[in-house]
């Protein structure tokens, strides 16, 4: 899985040398990790997943990248703003 989401940020990196400070790293069952989305935001990521939490591993390797990281649930019905996972908080 970690294989998966390093392959999946390698792949769209040149995207982030462009004129936009916002790319979406990771699509989730497109790049073979259902349920799991990663946009970057001016040097912010943010991981949404469509189950109640992250899987241990893929929290472990969004701390050690040592980038502000911010965690949502997506859910149609219930809105919620995202919390902070990794790296220090926007202000």
């Amino acid at each position: 899985m970690l294989r998966l989401l390093q392959n999946s940020i390698d792949k769209r990196a040149g995207l982030l040398e462009s004129n936009t400070n916002a790319v979406r790293l990771v699509d989730g069952s497109g790049d073979g990790l259902p349920g799991l989305i990663l946009e970057t935001y001016a040097d912010r990521w943010l991981v949404s997943t469509t189950g109640d939490s992250l899987i241990p591993t893929v929290r472990e390797w969004l701390r050690d990248q040592e980038i502000s990281c911010y965690w949502k649930r997506l859910d149609q019905h219930q809105k919620e703003s995202p919390s902070h996972l990794a790296g220090p908080e926007a202000s």
